[in-house]
C-alpha cells in the first residue's frame, strides 16, 4: 500500500494514521465475532463473514483511490472493512481444536503454522504478484484467495455434527 497510494495523492504519514485506527477496528471485530460465532456457530462465521468481507476489502482498497482520489475517509472505510473481515477469523482459535479433541495441541499448532505462514506467503504473493500483473492485479489475486478461503471452509464440520 505504501507504494500503490502515493499514486493517488496518499502520503506514507496519511497512509500510516488509517492503518493505525483501522487496527482499533479490528479490535472490536474480533470481540463481536467472537460472540457471533458462539451464537450462529463458529464455522459459519467463518465461512460467511471472515474471507468474503477481506476479499471484498481487497476490492475496495484497490478501487476507492481510483474512485474516489486521495480521501482518507474512503481508504478508512475500505481497509476497516479488512479490520473487520480479519476480526471474523477468531473463531478458528476454537474451530480447529474442536476438530481433532484427541489432539488439541497438533491443531493449534496447525492453526499457528498457518497464521505465521501468511506473514511470509502474502508478500511473496505480491512480490511475484506485482511485476507481471500491477498492483490492481495482485489485489484481485489476494481478494479470490479469500474468497477461496470462505468456500475451503464449507466442508469444516464439528465431530457432532457428523
Amino acid at each position: 500500500m505504501p507504494v500503490y497510494l502515493p499514486r493517488f495523492g496518499f502520503s506514507i504519514a496519511q497512509w500510516l494514521t488509517v492503518w493505525g485506527l483501522v487496527n482499533l477496528v479490528n479490535i472490536f471485530a474480533s470481540y463481536f465475532f467472537g460472540w457471533l460465532g458462539d451464537t450462529i456457530g463458529w464455522r459459519n462465521t467463518v465461512v460467511w463473514f471472515s474471507g468474503t468481507l477481506c476479499g471484498l476489502a481487497m476490492l475496495a482498497v484497490c478501487y476507492a483511490p481510483v474512485l474516489f482520489g486521495d480521501s482518507e475517509t474512503a481508504l478508512f472505510c475500505a481497509l476497516a472493512l479488512y479490520a473487520i473481515g480479519l476480526g471474523a477469523f477468531g473463531p478458528l482459535s476454537a474451530l480447529i481444536p474442536s476438530l481433532l479433541p484427541d489432539n488439541k495441541g497438533a491443531a493449534i499448532s496447525c492453526l499457528n503454522l498457518g497464521s505465521g505462514l501468511s506473514n511470509f506467503v502474502g508478500p511473496l504473493i505480491v512480490t511475484l504478484g506485482v511485476a507481471p500483473l500491477g498492483v490492481e492485479g495482485t489485489l484481485w489475486v489476494i481478494a479470490i484467495l479469500y474468497f477461496a478461503a470462505s468456500v475451503l471452509t464449507l466442508p469444516l464440520k464439528l465431530p457432532d455434527q457428523g
